[in-house]
């Protein structure tokens, strides 16, 4: 028959801690990470010199140690008459692109979609608009506003789709939703609305949990909390910028359940 071990008292004092602060962390203390956030870049915008602020932007989010980046769109300025003209600014586009080293995921603006080719352009770099994924424990659901004879609105299909995306078991409080024109705009755009409201996309996003809604089309940052949804409009990696906006980014932070945000100010 085998003998009991008999451990000293000494031990006994430091193995119980040992094993509470183990499994504490263990089960605990989830791990951080970020991700970072940037809209309206314009490329091809006449008054756009050499996009020293996109190239800033992209260069911060390498050394922040995020692990994904997000477009909300109009990261071309479009508006040319010929195709050739769109398919030289999507050139760019990727050249520029290339200086970030980690996964960046986007959704179209309508300076995107607005030249000949404009479509086919932004699907090479980013795929299908509406898309999904998941990563760490969070989902993130990417939208069209720009839907043929439905600009600045999510309807039909895309809103059923939506509708199913947000409502799975799992993912109240940790889902993050991306789209061009904000949700809830702004009255600062040239003291006018430049999009309309979206009661009804609200309230599908509250009812369904939603953590935050990042969006862009306008060219400074705001942010507001509605029915617990976060809204923030991220509008400054170098367009052109309205009064009182300032170029920058987002980084955000995660931890756990929670999300924290903060725009980065960058300088021309």
């Amino acid at each position: 028959m085998a003998k009991n071990k008999h451990y000293p008292v000494s031990a006994m004092r430091w193995l119980l801690p040992a094993f509470l602060l183990l499994t504490v962390c263990l089960y605990g203390c989830e791990q951080g990470w970020s991700f970072v956030v940037l809209g309206d870049a314009g490329i091809g915008e006449p008054e756009v010199r050499d996009h020293v602020i996109l190239r800033q932007v992209l260069t911060d989010a390498n050394r922040s140690g995020a692990e994904l980046a997000f477009l909300t769109g109009d990261l071309v300025y479009g508006r040319e008459i010929l195709r050739a003209g769109t398919a030289a600014q999507y050139r760019q586009a990727g050249d520029l692109l290339s200086i970030l080293r980690l996964p960046i995921h986007g959704v179209p603006g309508n300076h995107d979609l607005e030249g000949p080719g404009g479509g086919e352009g932004f699907e090479a770099l980013f795929g299908r608009t509406p898309w999904v994924f998941e990563h760490r424990g969070w989902i993130f659901v990417g939208l069209s506003t720009e839907m043929p004879g439905a600009n600045g609105f999510i309807t039909g299909e895309q809103e059923a789709w939506l509708e199913n995306q947000v409502q799975q078991p799992g993912r109240r409080g940790r889902t993050v939703v991306f789209t061009h024109r904000p949700v809830w705009p702004t009255s600062t755009f040239s003291r006018h609305y430049h999009s309309l409201p979206q009661p009804a996309l609200h309230q599908t996003l509250a009812r369904a949990g939603v953590r935050a809604v990042f969006s862009g089309h306008e060219h400074h940052f705001h942010q507001e909390v509605r029915d617990g949804v976060l809204y923030v409009v991220t509008g400054g990696a170098g367009s052109g910028l309205l009064e009182g906006g300032c170029f920058h980014y987002v980084l955000v932070k995660v931890k756990g359940d929670t999300l924290v945000q903060q725009a980065v100010r960058v300088e021309p």
